[in-house]
């Protein structure tokens, strides 16, 4: 199983996935430097302590909805485009259980997803230590762990637990749909989620809501139901699409 993982590690490392994920994170940087040398596109309102400042540019990088997209795009071809192009049928030939290569393939896009994640954490950590910090619009605490804080982290979490419950729903279309398909789907489930998590009585029930809904209401419930709902329909994404390839006829 470790084999696997390696060799479709090295397959997204020879499309220079890892660079791409190191160079948008720098963006944080980016930002960093428009605070220090006070460029007009970067609007700042009142001061911000290091939980503030990561949070925002996670969650700003969210909402551009670049890290997604590319992601679930990603995923769905290292199934759906191997599957049409025929490259998975010589990597099935060389397992003798398929659902190992699926897991595989799932696992190596779990550590896509965390690599994204705690690379945008240290990039933004160092870029307000080194840069942030110094301007006048850090606060004297390194960390605020106030309420709204708090929500900020969670808030945060959730947005990590969401890219992998949709890049795996995404990943277990491609089974049997081809990327730009699976892609799209994915796309439309995001847009439908979002519109969910805005209808009363429903929101808070629907997956996501805490990633989703800016003015989400977050409580230790909300967090608990959101975390088992997402790590359930992960779990049933993968195990959905074990069952559905080992039939599929490739």
């Amino acid at each position: 199983m470790k084999k696997l993982i390696e060799v479709e590690f090295l397959k997204l490392h020879k499309r220079r996935l890892f660079l791409f994920i190191l160079l948008f994170n720098s963006i944080a940087i980016l930002y960093a430097l428009g605070i220090y040398f006070h460029w007009s596109w970067v609007s700042i309102v009142g001061k911000f302590d290091l939980i503030q400042f990561t949070g925002a540019i996670w969650q700003l990088l969210f909402l551009i909805g670049i890290p997604l997209i590319l992601f679930m795009y990603v995923g769905a071809s290292i199934i759906g485009s191997e599957r049409i192009e025929g490259q998975i049928l010589l990597e099935v030939t060389r397992v003798a259980d398929r659902g190992r290569l699926i897991f595989a393939k799932f696992s190596a896009m779990l550590g896509v997803i965390l690599f994204y994640f705690l690379s945008n954490l240290v990039i933004t950590i160092v870029s307000y230590a080194l840069i942030v910090r110094s301007t006048d619009y850090a606060t004297k605490e390194w960390i605020i762990l106030d309420s709204d804080n708090k929500s900020l982290i969670f808030s945060s979490l959730a947005v990590l637990f969401y890219l992998i419950l949709s890049i795996y729903i995404v990943m277990s279309i491609s089974v049997t749909k081809s990327a730009i398909v699976s892609t799209i789907s994915g796309i439309v489930l995001y847009v439908l989620l979002s519109l969910g998590t805005r209808i009363s009585g429903i929101q808070e029930l629907v997956p996501g809501y805490l990633a989703l809904n800016s003015n989400a209401n977050i409580n230790v419930v909300s967090i608990v139901y959101q975390l088992i709902v997402s790590l359930l329909i992960s779990y049933l994404a993968v195990q959905f699409a074990s069952i559905k390839f080992k039939k599929i006829d490739l």
